[in-house]
């Protein structure tokens, strides 16, 4: 056999044991278990109804490691944790601060002087895995 034969056939080879192998028939892709949350605060950790004082709220993801932001969301803009002034870990705007450290979020917000209610919406992700986090301040 020729050089060129024996290169091929090792790589159509190297190919085929790694399609074989590389796969399991019962694979739990897609099927991740949900986000679990822990809060400072009483109810359900991911629907935040906050004062128009504003302050400082935590959520603890408890069974993914590391979750980082993959937006927030407010009535006049969305900013995505790629944008070159944001980053996965740390979004400021106009009257809120969103921080992922480790596993707990800290969710600042400014006081709220509009007179009307404000809403957030936080999409966060640790990989295969997302969840929504909605933030509501009264007016």
């Amino acid at each position: 056999m020729s050089k060129l034969k024996k290169s091929t056939f090792a790589a159509l080879l190297l190919i085929v044991l790694t399609t074989i192998f590389s796969c399991e028939l019962n694979s739990e892709d897609g099927r991740w278990d949900p986000m679990k949350w822990t809060s400072n605060r009483p109810g359900d950790p991911r629907k935040i109804t906050a004062t128009a004082e504003g302050g400082t709220y935590q959520l603890k993801c408890t069974n993914y490691g590391g979750p980082w932001i993959s937006s927030v969301t407010s009535p006049d803009t969305t900013i995505y944790g790629l944008s070159k002034e944001q980053d996965f870990h740390h979004i400021q705007y106009d009257w809120y601060d969103v921080l992922a450290k480790g596993n707990t979020f800290y969710i600042t917000l400014l006081p709220n002087t509009t007179g009307k209610e404000r809403k957030l919406s936080i999409d966060v992700t640790a990989g295969d895995i997302f969840d929504h986090v909605v933030v509501i301040q009264n007016k």
